[in-house]
């Protein structure tokens, strides 16, 4: 399918880069955030409903669905996805093992249920939604593709949140898979035609739609069936709010720090799978719980994510240099 550009410009780079933020204090909330929270206190989790859903918005504006045969998209992702879905999973797996968390077979088992590998929904929700609305739309086209997609978004919302109105339990991962090809969706049509927003337009916007996210989630949290600590990934208003930050992050041209924070975007898929496992390194040396030790933490692990990042990147092109130097030296010879 040739090389693909993995840019969509500085400001959508940036924004990829900055909602790490939130992910990264959901994750550091379980280990250091505070024990009875206010409503003013989850007000930052809530701003990261946006962020997964940016992603899959920025992926499907990039999705080079009309290239190829029809399965060319889903062949490509699962060569790309796979390997790493596979390899971050069985690096959890591990650790949490060593963390004396469990059996290697009882760890194994919790895969489907979320475990220690519960962060890792993303990859094959990406590489789901990507997939089937490529292939849709070269074998269906663009109506009945959109059919498809809001009808499976539909049922994931009920599921994932509104059915706890019915006693029932929330399904949150089935909620973020039935939920991602409506996102992706979205940023094809995005990409297909000339769509701009003024910034502040668009950044007034993104403020609306959060004052609705907070409301839906206090919503949610009102039901019968609701459990404390768990939390539906997308609601009604994520999908607005979600689209508003990414019209925003568009809207916005190059200067000294998007272009900083936009050249760290080739670090995200790494920044996304590895701050948990810093999180459970860090975790015993931890001394208390609150606000402040959890936006640190936060920030912590994320300058160490880049790090790591940074230094693996260099050692492998230390490793490809001397692997090329090698070869030539073998042919003269």
């Amino acid at each position: 399918m040739g090389k693909r550009s993995t840019s969509m410009g500085a400001g959508v780079d940036a924004f990829r880069v900055l909602l790490m933020l939130p992910i990264i204090l959901a994750h550091s909330w379980h280990f250091a955030g505070p024990v009875n929270p206010g409503l003013e206190s989850y007000l930052p989790l809530m701003a990261g409903h946006a962020a997964v859903p940016f992603f899959f918005l920025a992926s499907g504006s990039l999705l080079r669905w009309q290239e190829g045969e029809v399965f060319a998209v889903p062949r490509w992702l699962l060569r790309k996805l796979l390997p790493l879905f596979l390899v971050w999973i069985a690096v959890y797996v591990a650790a949490a093992w060593l963390a004396g968390r469990g059996s290697l077979l009882q760890l194994v088992g919790t895969i489907d249920e979320g475990g220690p590998t519960r962060h890792l929904w993303f990859l094959p929700a990406l590489g789901f939604a990507l997939s089937l609305v490529a292939v849709s739309l070269r074998l269906l086209g663009r109506h009945r593709t959109w059919a498809i997609v809001l009808t499976m978004a539909l049922i994931g919302l009920f599921q994932g949140g509104y059915q706890l109105f019915l006693g029932l339990a929330g399904h949150w991962l089935r909620c973020a898979f039935l939920t991602a090809p409506l996102f992706v969706m979205i940023g094809v049509e995005v990409a297909s035609r000339p769509v701009t927003v003024r910034p502040m337009v668009a950044a007034s916007a993104a403020v609306l739609f959060y004052m609705l996210q907070v409301a839906d989630d206090v919503l949610i949290a009102s039901a019968p069936a609701h459990v404390p600590h768990e939390h539906p990934t997308v609601t009604l208003a994520t999908i607005p709010y979600a689209f508003a930050l990414f019209l925003l992050a568009r809207s916005l041209s190059g200067g000294a720090i998007l272009d900083r924070l936009a050249a760290l975007r080739r670090f995200n898929v790494t920044i996304y799978c590895m701050n948990p496992l810093i999180l459970l390194a860090i975790q015993p040396l931890i001394p208390f719980r609150g606000l402040a030790v959890a936006f640190g933490l936060t920030l912590f692990v994320l300058v160490s994510c880049i790090g790591i990042s940074q230094l693996w990147t260099r050692v492998q092109s230390r490793a490809k240099k001397r692997a090329g130097s090698g070869e030539r030296l073998a042919h003269a010879a």
